[in-house]
């Protein structure tokens, strides 16, 4: 078929300088700290005791190298589900917000290994976590890019709240990843060069923040900036291990992993305190970086300090947190955060440098300045929940669409002629070629890239299949280049409404002058394919993707969005992942009643955004259901009370398209002439939890 191009614009050259606006904030708003909470298991695990458990005798000087003395160790009656939520619970406690008045929860652990020998899937710990809390229907998705995952999340709520979407946001995280040092003591196999080894260094705790627009621009984040080094995307990956006693493993590429990251970090570091006027003379109080070792500090501290050609990081200024607490992953900053401040080492009106990293491999900075934030945790303030919420009645959302409008510029699926290897990853590279292919932009323009895929190889938990596949498809690989445009990646997952959860959150992330264009993706495999293929999810097993961008006339794209939980049918499904004696699987539960369940909450939320919008079913030209099954659009065309022939289908029984409904259903649409141009769509994606997002669309 011939490529589908809805506006006929001029194209741009790739590289061009619109596509290379920096992301150094916004003048729109400043994001304050409003609360943060910590948590870590009771259990300290010294060096030389997990030392003594390896297979093999270690003779590398592990603690003398990376300066990790002890670290907390959970797994025994708590996991990682736990600790975000005695995270947030530290947060909420000596917050002025309650629970209700959360509008955007995002979930950020690498690990969701929630309970002996289970790694959560569907619900997603979102999900878990507001249920638990008795949020009153935010926003709400997790997110997956490594360490660097909260920091993604904050990214992701600071444009939020620039642009006015919402006014006060979570963003927690809880790592149970110490299991990862279980397995490797009885893998690795020497002590130097064994990719391993990092497991051993890792620890296990949770961090939550609260966010909101700051009272001041004196106060809070005044920069945060972030990109990805695509070429550098394998430096460090952890999946399930091939061994027969199970469990995930992590591989590291140690030497590489600190030199790509300590020389164009602190390069981005140097770039952003010069931007935000904090030099010549010093004008921060404390440098923060990634906490994976004492050498790694050491040399980053060193690095700054020889690219500025002035001391200007010090030993007394960069903080070292490590020898008590290991490398926490995501909650690396929050954890060593909250410790300096308890011992009064941070104090209100402080300047903090924080430098950001994580496999995939991604960089970045924030400079921050903190309000009472200090006073208040020292002192330990409890006022949880002063403020009431704006509208506890409120049971769908409506969330305002960015002007001008964000359009789907072109839809790229994997082609009926691959002959590729089945695996998830080169479904999603198919499927972004050719969206890449239809396109008026060049590979090298997509600033931002967002992956939505639930079911991937080997259970992949780090990096994010958004890094591995831009650094697969060479889309920006040398971001040392000076003036070179970067691309930014991560995971953003939610069963199937992921999709259209990323479509939102990249029109905001665009709006907010962070990126000029966008690209989604997904892909889907059965995990179960070659172990038990007579116990599938029954997914279709294929990938998708959509690039995004602002439509310069402001005509066509989306409008506003509809987002609803229902909480009354959160046990519906349950999916996760477990093993035994080497191998690896998905047990699943699903009511027998499930699509009938879909189509009841989809037709309540479409009426909601529609009474909001002041608009009829009638007005509505073409409707992009989820592609469930023939059954299920049946059923749903009943409860919307319209012809079936106005809802797209291109279901298949027994292959749900899951996460690839939408840009299936769009594409299939617009090449069949099912709607054209003036009109309007209904998109409409549904998962677990039961969770409902259904976006208007004008094409």
């Amino acid at each position: 078929k011939e490529p589908v191009q809805e506006i006929p614009v001029e194209v741009d050259e790739p590289g061009s300088q619109r596509e290379m606006r920096p992301s150094f904030g916004t003048d729109k708003a400043t994001t304050l700290i409003e609360s943060v909470g910590t948590y870590l298991p009771p259990k300290v695990v010294p060096t030389d005791e997990l030392l003594a458990e390896c297979k093999v005798q270690i003779r590398f000087p592990v603690e003398k190298m990376t300066g990790i003395k002890t670290r907390r160790m959970a797994g025994e009656d708590e996991f990682a589900l736990d600790m975000a939520k005695n995270a947030a619970a530290d947060c909420f406690s000596r917050s002025k917000y309650a629970p209700a008045d959360i509008e955007l929860l995002i979930c950020c652990n690498i690990s969701r290994y929630d309970a002996p020998t289970q790694v959560s899937f569907e619900p997603n710990t979102a999900a878990r976590i507001a249920r638990h809390f008795g949020m009153k229907n935010p926003l709400m998705f997790d997110l997956s890019n490594a360490c660097a995952t909260m920091w993604t999340g904050i990214n992701i709520a600071d444009s939020f709240i620039a642009n006015g979407i919402v006014s006060r946001a979570m963003v927690v995280s809880g790592e149970y990843i110490t299991h990862i040092a279980k397995t490797a003591v009885r893998e690795i196999e020497n002590d130097f060069m064994d990719r391993r080894m990092a497991c051993l260094t890792v620890g296990d705790s949770g961090a939550a923040v609260i966010l909101e627009k700051a009272p001041a621009k004196d106060l809070g984040f005044h920069y945060l900036h972030m990109y990805t080094e695509t070429e550098l995307c394998r430096n460090c990956v952890a999946y399930m291990t091939d061994q027969k006693h199970g469990g995930a493993i992590m591989y590291v590429e140690s030497v590489k992993a600190a030199a790509s990251a300590i020389q164009p970090g602190a390069k981005l570091a140097l770039s952003v305190i010069q931007k935000g006027n904090w030099l010549p003379e010093p004008a921060f109080q404390h440098i923060l970086i990634h906490q994976t070792s004492s050498t790694t500090i050491s040399d980053a501290r060193r690095e700054i300090n020889s690219l500025y050609n002035k001391k200007i990081a010090t030993e007394e200024n960069t903080i070292d947190n490590i020898a008590h607490r290991g490398n926490t992953a995501t909650t690396s900053h929050w954890i060593a955060t909250v410790d300096r401040i308890r011992r009064g080492e941070i104090k209100a009106g402080d300047k903090m440098v924080f430098g950001i990293s994580g496999s995939g491999h991604t960089l970045g900075t924030a400079l921050y300045t903190f309000d009472d934030l200090p006073d208040r945790v020292r002192e330990n303030v409890r006022n949880s929940g002063t403020v009431k919420p704006t509208d506890p009645a409120a049971r769908t959302t409506i969330w305002k669409a960015p002007g001008p409008k964000i359009s789907i510029e072109s839809v790229g699926w994997l082609p009926e002629n691959y002959g590729g290897e089945h695996s998830s990853l080169e479904f999603v590279k198919a499927a972004a070629l050719d969206a890449i292919g239809r396109s008026r932009y060049d590979k090298n323009e997509l600033g931002l890239i967002i992956h939505t895929g639930v079911y991937r190889d080997k259970f992949l938990s780090e990096p994010a299949v958004a890094a591995l596949m831009a650094g697969d498809l060479m889309i920006n690989p040398h971001p040392e280049v000076e003036g070179v445009h970067k691309s930014f990646t991560f995971d953003l997952l939610n069963s199937s409404v992921g999709f259209l959860q990323a479509c939102f959150t990249a029109a905001h992330m665009l709006h907010a002058g962070k990126f000029h264009t966008a690209m989604v993706t997904t892909s889907e495999i059965e995990n179960n394919r070659e172990s038990r293929p007579n116990d599938l999810l029954g997914l279709a097993e294929t990938g998708s993707a959509v690039i995004l961008h602002a439509d310069e006339d402001n005509r066509t794209g989306f409008g506003n969005f509809a987002f609803r939980d229902f909480p009354a049918f959160y046990e519906t499904v349950n999916i996760f992942g477990t093993w035994h004696d080497g191998e690896h699987w998905l047990e699943f539960t699903r009511n027998p009643n499930l699509e009938a369940y879909y189509a009841e909450c989809v037709a309540r939320t479409v009426n909601d955004l529609l009474t909001a919008e002041g608009m009829s079913i009638g007005d509505i030209d073409r409707f992009f259901p989820p592609q469930i099954s023939p059954l299920f659009i049946d059923l749903l065309a009943q409860q919307l009370g319209v012809d079936r022939e106005k809802l797209v289908d291109v279901s298949q029984q027994g292959k749900d398209l899951f996460t690839s409904s939408l840009a299936y259903a769009v594409r299939h649409g617009l090449e069949e002439g099912l709607i054209g141009e003036g009109q309007t769509g209904l998109l409409i994606q549904a998962g677990s939890g039961i969770q409902v997002g259904c976006a208007l669309y004008y094409f």
